[in-house]
């Protein structure tokens, strides 16, 4: 683990905010709509899939889908497959316009896609909430939040990618090399960090490392080394017999059969 030194802004909005509600509702077919509410509002959708509607459009909604909704906007939930349920922190204040400018939502209604990371600290949180922990708790949920869609809206996922790659190709070698290794070192939930790299790779950590270990594996190979054993460390993998089973299932072959052929093949050029 590296330390870690930042400089936080001294000024924050967050004393300028007053929280109303912090609900798990379950109901949605007994509620009275369209609602219209003097607060902003906070959605995360859990289950099923519906439809947000609002001056004549329709958002898509569906589990990890995250809206906020500005104050007297008129708008209405309507389910369309399953049973839908939804979380929502309601709060107004002062200080709410200053932090919405930096995630993008000054609009009435602004949707957030694919926020499914969010789900289990949301529902773990509603769980604890009691009186006299209420504030807290809703508070710590909503600055939770923000702490994503600030990164997102302003593109570090993007930059913390480009980091993470380089250390990943820098530390090939080393055997610890995991998910949760990387997702620790950058400051990530482990879960949060599969979900942001295959995001954003289109593919797993395991087989983004495994990939990269192999075309090292390839390189060494053509610059003459032999040894399953040493090609297997030098790739960082924890054994050969590992190293073999995953050399095998990308290149179709064990990597002994792969030097044989490379192998023979030098030979033959070298009489012609």
């Amino acid at each position: 683990m590296r330390d870690v030194c930042i400089t936080v802004a001294n000024a924050s909005p967050i004393s300028r905010i007053s929280y109303n509600h912090f609900v798990y509702e379950m109901e949605l077919h007994k509620l009275r709509q369209p609602f219209f509410y003097s607060h902003y509002y906070l959605y995360l959708f859990v289950c099923g899939e519906g439809e947000l509607r609002h001056e004549g459009k329709s958002y898509s909604v569906k589990p990890g889908t995250l809206v906020l909704v500005h104050p007297w906007q008129m708008h209405e939930i309507v389910e369309t497959k399953h049973e839908l349920t939804y979380l929502y922190i309601s709060m107004i204040g002062e200080g709410i316009p200053s932090i919405l400018s930096q995630i993008g939502a000054e609009a009435p209604v602004t949707v957030y896609p694919s926020q499914e990371h969010l789900l289990d600290h949301w529902m773990k949180s509603i769980r604890r909430v009691q009186e006299k922990n209420a504030l807290y708790i809703t508070e710590s949920v909503f600055m939770h939040t923000l702490s994503y869609l600030v990164c997102e809206e302003s593109g570090a996922e993007d930059r913390s990618l480009a980091a993470i790659k380089s250390y990943i190709q820098e530390n090939l070698q080393n055997p610890e090399m995991s998910v949760g290794l990387v997702a620790s070192i950058f400051f990530y939930s482990e879960k949060y960090f599969s979900y942001l790299f295959r995001g954003k790779t289109g593919t797993k950590f395991t087989d983004y490392l495994n990939d990269l270990r192999i075309r090292y594996a390839l390189r060494l190979i053509s610059e003459g080394v032999r040894s399953i054993e040493e090609l297997s460390t030098a790739c960082g993998f924890a054994n050969a017999c590992y190293f073999s089973k995953v050399f095998k299932k990308m290149m179709g072959k064990s990597p002994a059969a792969y030097i044989r052929e490379r192998k023979k093949d030098g030979e033959n050029d070298t009489k012609g």
